[in-house]
């Protein structure tokens, strides 16, 4: 009797697997890294297919020792969007992916902006034109690598490739179709418009299913490399984005979620077909039938925090500490004030996507003093990316209303940041026992879902327990808004100085 559902997250920086009991409990959770080669100062962001697979294949076997696999009822992957793989007729990798943080194809995304018409590609994809995603990659690839181009049988995501080791089938969800700026969202098709402006073939695409359709079952090649029994029943995922939406239980009108990943985004479902194509956001699918998104994207979150501690945190804490320094982190950030004490963190070191979609954009200290100090910094990190995410979530409630805001991902450990968050938004943020699985979790219920196990995605509801509320404070409510105001307006300010920057950084035929 089939007791487990596995899962994989094929995340930026490693690949997240997880199995669950049926009741929604983790089991165990096992994750294995591969690395992101980046070119040309990081714009140009790449990851090797056969390190996802052996990843897979790994925490497959780490899951599932003295376990029986016969015991999956059913397999879901979820992962990283927005890339371009493309393979050959055999399904192999014919170059690395090109994955979400790649920028390099500035040129090839306002082609297609041209050729199409900002306002009917916004109606088409409910998104802005933007380097990095699949589309003005592909169109990168037809005109700098074209025997790429001419050799591919298939452009897949990262999940994707994984289902096709798997099953032998080349099938997309209309999540992760719906971030490659080639698919018409409101019509549930692959676009005619957005396939000639880039000039690709219909069939050089996989078919689009729901998330949570059954596809097949492991073929007995792939069961022998990755650990799981021959016939186990595969069920299609999500983008990332949107299976963690659906673990965070993000279902109704009103509801909404933040996630302070490597990448953060803010995401609120709604039931209106509003959209405004100069308001940055995107406009997406639920993965409940009939409702859509309203949310928008930065591209370094968790990565900004992330990157403060291991480059400009230092090494002066204790020897515990030292190794693993947010704890210390988190402490000296209470010893400055709400505004760091008029030090700003402009969150732009990879560029931005919501609201601004901009490569050249830069990240920045503004206001830095001498008197400032190591915990000035500290807290302006965090409150750069709240008042960047306030952007976004100023423009989301000019379509539709936001009640409350969930939080997930690895910043949903820090009390201090979810805190910030609610004095920032003027929200309440809820964190639940669901957080860092909030993906995980969303991937499990489709795969329950389409194994029959589920009745329907909603019983993601009944797995959710709330740990803790930060309400905001009413008298931060102004400054805060003040602040980000400033954000917007230096954003605007220093466009022409990082032109020049980056035009000034540019060493013809290096790489970076």
């Amino acid at each position: 009797m089939a007791k487990f559902l596995l899962t994989h997250d094929l995340g930026t920086s490693s690949d997240k697997a997880t199995l669950y009991a049926l009741n929604g409990e983790l089991v165990a959770h096992s994750e294995q890294s591969y690395p992101v080669h980046y070119a040309q100062g990081g714009l140009c962001a790449e990851q090797d297919a056969e390190d996802w697979w052996q990843a897979f294949c790994t925490n497959n076997r780490i899951l599932l020792q003295g376990r029986d696999p016969k015991k999956v009822a059913a397999v879901a992957v979820s992962g990283q969007m927005m890339a371009c793989l493309p393979v050959d007729k055999e399904g192999k990798p014919l170059r690395r992916c090109m994955i979400w943080a790649d920028g390099r194809a500035k040129e090839e995304y306002g082609y297609i902006a041209s050729k199409v018409g900002e306002r009917e590609f916004y109606s088409i994809t409910g998104n802005n034109p933007s380097a990095n995603y699949t589309a003005p990659k592909i169109l990168y690839l037809k005109k700098h690598e074209p025997h790429v181009f001419e050799a591919a049988h298939k452009y897949l995501q990262p999940k994707d490739y994984i289902n096709f080791r798997l099953t032998g089938r080349y099938l997309t969800d209309a999540s992760d179709a719906g971030h490659t700026h080639l698919y018409d969202i409101f019509h549930g098709q692959w676009s005619d418009t957005l396939l000639r402006a880039v000039g690709l073939p219909r069939e050089k695409l996989p078919d689009v299913v729901w998330a949570g359709t059954p596809i097949g079952g492991v073929l007995s090649t792939a069961a022998s490399q990755c650990g799981l029994s021959s016939g186990t029943l595969v069920v299609q995922g999500a983008g990332d984005g949107r299976a963690a939406m659906l673990g965070a239980g993000i279902l109704e009108k009103g509801e909404a979620y933040v996630c302070l990943g490597t990448s953060s985004w803010l995401s609120a479902a709604t039931d209106k077909l509003n959209m405004e194509p100069d308001s940055g956001l995107y406009k997406g699918l639920s993965l409940k039938k009939g409702y859509y998104i309203n949310g928008g994207t930065m591209q370094a979150g968790g990565l900004s925090y992330d990157w403060y501690v291991k480059n400009l945190w230092g090494n002066d804490s204790t020897e515990n500490e030292a190794k693993a320094p947010y704890a210390e982190v988190e402490r000296q950030i209470r010893a400055s004030s709400p505004g760091a004490n008029g030090l700003l963190y402009m969150p732009y070191i990879l560029g931005e996507r919501a609201p601004w979609f901009d490569t050249e954009v830069k990240g920045a200290f503004l206001g830095l003093k001498a008197t400032h100090t190591k915990a000035d910094l500290s807290r302006s990190i965090m409150e750069g990316v709240a008042l960047h995410l306030g952007i976004i979530l100023e423009r989301i409630e000019k379509l539709d209303k936001v009640d409350s805001v969930r939080i997930v991902g690895g910043g949903a450990k820090s009390l201090v940041w979810q805190q910030i968050l609610a004095d920032v938004f003027q929200k309440p943020i809820v964190k639940t026992n669901v957080d860092l699985n909030a993906g995980s979790l969303g991937t499990a219920v489709l795969a329950g879902v389409g194994a029959g196990l589920f009745p329907d995605i909603s019983v993601v509801k009944s797995f959710h327990k709330v740990e803790t509320v930060s309400e905001p404070a009413p008298e931060l409510g102004e400054k805060y808004a003040a602040l980000r105001s400033i954000l917007e307006d230096a954003y605007h300010s220093l466009k022409s100085v990082n032109k020049k920057l980056t035009d000034w950084g540019v060493i013809p035929g290096k790489e970076q």
